[in-house]
């Protein structure tokens, strides 16, 4: 069995998150880390977006593909667009993202970078064991994001949605789209199986990603979701078939659920992203939760403690996700007019800082005072038990 200082067992988000803060912290230039992935070819499928207060992001501002200091929003009774400092939004490609770091690794003497398949995790005495394909290996710590262990068993009052979308990026010949504004959410839309929006990130005047996005429990016929977005991108920039091409195409399925992960495997092997819970589950964001953890993990590695899980959610932020999940689940016709009067009602910048969980509680009443109320009050009486274990 070959021994490492640190294991990273996945080479997505958060596996690479951690081995670029290790790469670039003078601490860890002497330690041995493996990194182990089934493929560790760039993953060239997804887009990543958040929002920040940094000029350059987890130090990540060269890999960005663009970023924005306005957003609009959009529902059938409300279209609006605002300047959202100090925040700003932020689009970073998966395939940047892991090119960029898994160069680096590969001329990093310290990092050994292991194709193989992750086998099973296990812990002798004061190490942590990955057995792979290629073998078996220990280190002093093991970070894993491959494997889900739920926390407890799921009950009947868990909830599991889905966030599921088609992407279309695609390019024009002559100037339509505003680079300088992206928009977050626009349900003015063509309403499917579930709530439905539209998202768009225009990165110059002749380009832009725009997705179909529902929230429901299965995907939909893949026709909808074109059907959905030739529909908006006629009705918004007046082109039709054959005024743009399609440059890519993307889908993803995003967990949004109240079910709880396990934080470890066992005392040396440390669960990290989706799979430790850092998906939020009303909105599905989890790269900036994923960077919260890298942040946290870090300095304690360096300062020889143990290295523990960040915290998940204040009670009370866990009771929102709750509340709107349980309407998107039982009410989801009661989906949109909450959207509707979130957007009518307040502004981007107190959305933004709500769903960032960086508002106080006063600022939360106040959103809500100005929603519907009864949606919420028959989602707390479906899930009592949920909402006394501080939505645990």
């Amino acid at each position: 069995m070959k021994q490492v200082d640190f294991i990273i067992a996945g080479a997505g988000a958060s596996g690479l998150s951690l081995l670029h803060r290790m790469m670039n912290h003078p601490f860890f230039a002497s330690s041995s880390i493996l990194v182990v992935d089934q493929s560790l070819e760039p993953n060239t499928e997804k887009t990543w977006c958040f929002w920040s207060k940094d000029e350059d992001p987890y130090g990540y501002g060269s890999m960005l593909e663009h970023s924005w200091a306005s957003l609009s929003v959009g529902s059938p009774s409300v279209h609006k667009r605002e300047e959202i400092a100090p925040y700003t939004y932020h689009c970073l490609r998966s395939e940047t993202f892991s090119k960029t770091i898994l160069d680096q690794a590969n001329h990093a003497p310290n990092v050994t970078l292991l194709a193989a398949t992750i086998e099973s995790f296990d812990q002798k005495g004061s190490l942590a064991v990955v057995k792979t394909s290629q073998g078996d290996f220990s280190g002093s710590w093991c970070f894993q994001s491959v494997f889900a262990k739920k926390a407890h068993n799921q009950t009947s009052s868990d909830i599991a949605l889905i966030q599921h979308f088609t992407g279309w990026e695609i390019q024009t010949s002559i100037p339509v789209f505003d680079p300088t504004t992206a928009l977050l959410m626009d349900f003015d839309t063509l309403q499917g199986n579930g709530l439905t929006f539209m998202y768009a990130l225009p990165f110059s005047p002749t380009e832009t990603l725009i997705e179909c996005t529902l929230f429901s429990k299965s995907r939909m016929d893949e026709p909808f979701y074109e059907k959905s977005i030739a529909s908006y991108i006629q009705k918004e920039f007046n082109l039709k078939e054959g005024d743009y091409a399609i440059t890519r195409k993307e889908t993803g399925n995003i967990p949004m659920a109240t079910t709880r992960y396990a934080a470890t495997l066992n005392e040396r092997t440390l669960c990290m992203g989706q799979w430790a819970g850092h998906t939020k589950p009303s909105t599905g964001y989890t790269f900036s939760r994923i960077q919260t953890q890298v942040d946290q993990v870090i300095p304690q590695l360096v300062r020889g403690a143990t290295p523990t899980p960040s915290g998940q959610s204040p009670a009370r932020f866990r009771i929102y996700d709750l509340m709107l999940l349980s309407i998107l689940d039982h009410e989801p016709a009661n989906g949109l007019p909450i959207f509707d009067k979130l957007f009518r009602r307040n502004s981007i910048h107190d959305i933004l800082r709500f769903l960032d969980e960086s508002s106080h509680l006063g600022q939360e009443l106040w959103i809500f005072s100005r929603l519907p109320y009864a949606p919420f009050f028959r989602s707390m009486a479906r899930h009592p038990l949920k909402i006394l274990q501080g939505g645990s």
